[in-house]
């Protein structure tokens, strides 16, 4: 069978305040026209079908065409429901999207909805089934467990980490009974999931990013009988754990302003941009930046813990080249200039433009800002989109780079805020202070 994996459409998402309709059209045009070029049996959705969990009317009549139109194509879709969606909405019309061989799982109930045999296309019932899937949709916390009075974070963490794990083994025990039914013959099960997993891959690099608590949460989730795991909620296409048999198949299209212009570089220079976590993270996670009273056990967990772990600028070096071997003795450019600073003017004065000890060397260490836009203008080279809203590179979480990007891309400021909750005060304060000022000036 040909299966497709994707995930995180995000129908319905806005781009600075502006529709990105023909993006979403385009993308489901191509998705029609893969599935009919391909003929592909099974096309997986694992979740984050739609941006927000009440999208507009006229998205969800795009969503609906699509499907009307990929049930000609494609015998089996099977759409799960995750964090931005909302379940009971997916659910509402499956019995008469079943009738056209859709298959949606909004709400996390079990065995009896959430597993879909694939028949080998006759009526013959005695036939092994040709694939069955354990469409698991985004497990919310009610569903998997029941607070208890009293308990700790850590407690409540493990808990809902068993519950988790459990509704994996239930699930899938109930299609080893399916299985069981046909011996000696191999069907292939395929589990779906939306949700963070640990030891996602930057690209070619060996090396494992753990992002927060959540990093506790391994490939050992997933029962061994599976044999491929088709996740969701991460947007970029990554393998889990070194796994090839458990992806993320990322979103199709740019979901953040980063995530887009480091995808136009890509293109343009043809080759792959590793992803890293900044090293300031860990420094205002440490200090309690803009973190409120009731995230802050949960910070200092994952600092003692180690899932949330000190990494420093020299790390990107030794994580490039432990991804490039072939590269270990090649000098790496930084673009450090001497103007960022007056600190890096005068390393880069008493130590030179090479260093050999590091093996870094800064080819533009004497540009100034109009120097550089100079040159990529030339080259018709585009510049990001934060040299547009900050002026310069999105660097940090202050009101130089909030405050705008509140009123630009709202979905990756609140992205912001899942991460520094009281960010939003701080702009409160910021926008008081200059109205304050220019009052009594």
């Amino acid at each position: 069978m040909k299966i497709l994996h994707t995930s995180d459409w995000h129908l319905g998402q806005t781009w600075s305040g502006r529709p990105r309709k023909k993006e979403f059209e385009a993308f489901l045009d191509w998705m029609f026209q893969t599935l009919r070029e391909r003929a592909v049996d099974v096309l997986i959705v694992a979740g984050d079908v739609f941006d927000i969990s009440s999208p507009a009317t006229e998205t969800q009549k795009m969503y609906f065409q699509f499907l009307k139109k990929v049930s000609t194509v494609c015998p089996n879709t099977i759409i799960t429901a995750g964090n931005h969606d909302s379940p009971h909405l997916l659910d509402v019309p499956k019995p008469f999207l079943n009738e056209f061989g859709i298959h949606v799982v909004g709400v996390a109930s079990g065995p009896e909805d959430e597993l879909v045999v694939l028949g080998n296309g006759n009526d013959d019932t005695n036939s092994p089934p040709r694939l069955i899937v354990a469409a698991v949709p985004f497990l919310r916390d009610r569903e998997i467990r029941r607070a208890v009075e009293g308990e700790s974070f850590e407690e409540s963490e493990n808990r809902t980490i068993a519950g988790i794990k459990a509704h994996y083994g239930t699930v899938c025990a109930a299609a080893e009974e399916i299985r069981s039914r046909y011996p000696g013959q191999k069907i292939p099960l395929i589990a779906t999931g939306h949700l963070f997993v640990a030891g996602i891959e930057t690209p070619g690099a060996v090396r494992e990013i753990h992002v927060g608590t959540l990093g506790r949460l391994g490939c050992d989730v997933f029962p061994d009988g599976i044999d491929y795991v088709a996740l969701g909620h991460i947007h970029r296409p990554s393998a889990v754990g070194g796994r090839e048999t458990i992806r993320y198949s990322g979103s199709p299209i740019p979901m953040s302003f980063e995530e887009e212009s480091l995808r136009y570089y890509e293109d343009y220079f043809q080759t792959e941009i590793f992803r890293l976590p900044h090293p300031s993270i860990y420094g205002f996670w440490a200090d309690g930046t803009f973190m409120s009273p009731e995230t802050i056990p949960v910070i200092d967990l994952s600092l003692e813990s180690g899932h949330i772990f000190d990494m420093r600028y020299s790390d990107a070096s030794d994580w490039i080249r432990d991804a490039m071997p072939e590269m270990v003795q090649a000098y790496q450019a930084s673009g450090v200039r001497s103007a960022d600073s007056q600190v890096r003017g005068t390393s880069i004065r008493k130590n030179g433009s090479v260093n050999h000890n590091k093996k870094t060397f800064f080819p533009v260490y004497d540009y100034k800002k109009e120097d550089m836009i100079r040159e990529l203008t030339a080259a018709k080279i585009k510049l990001p989109v934060d040299y547009k809203w900050f002026g310069n590179t999105f660097d940090g979480i202050d009101y130089r780079f909030t405050e705008p990007l509140s009123r630009f891309s709202p979905a990756d400021f609140e992205q912001v805020k899942r991460a520094y909750p009281l960010v939003e005060a701080d702009i409160m304060r910021m926008k008081y202070r200059e109205e304050y000022y220019h009052e009594n000036s």
